[in-house]
């Protein structure tokens, strides 16, 4: 069996940690946009993907590699009570996507944004394709977030997001050390 199927309960990484902030991500999602489709970003071994898929959302994983249809592909036939008609993918780079605009409610990006050679682009993309009202939800390593790419040299400020759509940030940190930040509904 592929060891990407195990995760997030494989070695090395902390199944405990995952879980939890995965559940905190996860109520962060806007109630009464669970019709809409919901992007997991950077989405690796696809396990957030399958998470959000059995909570019956329809789940596009996003990824610059190239296997993220095996992934699904051996996630769903791992367990046949996995809607493998939830799941779909895209390859491509989080700096341009090859999405329409308005495209998704939510952008959930778990430990993959300090990934990223320019966040101004990136998050100009997140504006570009949420829906009015979407939001993007990150769960980052607070270490790693802190080691922050250089900003790029275009002109343009932070991206807005004219239509209503709202970045919500998790960091462990904040998690552990204040409690579970509220996030509105």
């Amino acid at each position: 069996m592929n060891e990407a199927i195990c995760e997030p309960f494989g070695h090395p990484r902390n199944a405990g940690r995952l879980l939890f902030d995965f559940s905190v991500m996860t109520c962060c999602m806007k109630q009464g946009m669970e019709k809409d489709r919901v992007l997991d970003f950077g989405a690796g071994s696809g396990w957030v993907t399958e998470f959000v898929a059995r909570l019956g959302y329809r789940v596009t994983a996003f990824d610059i590699h190239g296997d993220l249809e095996g992934v699904l592909a051996g996630r769903s036939g791992a367990d046949k009570r996995l809607d493998p008609s939830l799941m779909t993918f895209a390859h491509g780079d989080g700096h341009a996507m090859a999405f329409h605009d308005q495209s998704f409610g939510h952008i959930l990006c778990f430990d993959t944004l300090h990934h990223m050679h320019s966040f101004d682009r990136v998050f100009a993309e997140f504006a570009r394709i949420l829906k009015p009202g979407g939001r993007a939800i990150f769960v980052e390593p607070v270490q790693a977030t802190a080691r922050r790419p250089r900003r790029s040299t275009s002109s343009s400020s932070s991206p807005t997001t004219p239509h209503g759509s709202s970045a919500t940030s998790c960091s462990r940190r904040s998690t552990r050390s204040r409690g579970v930040p509220a996030c509105p509904n």
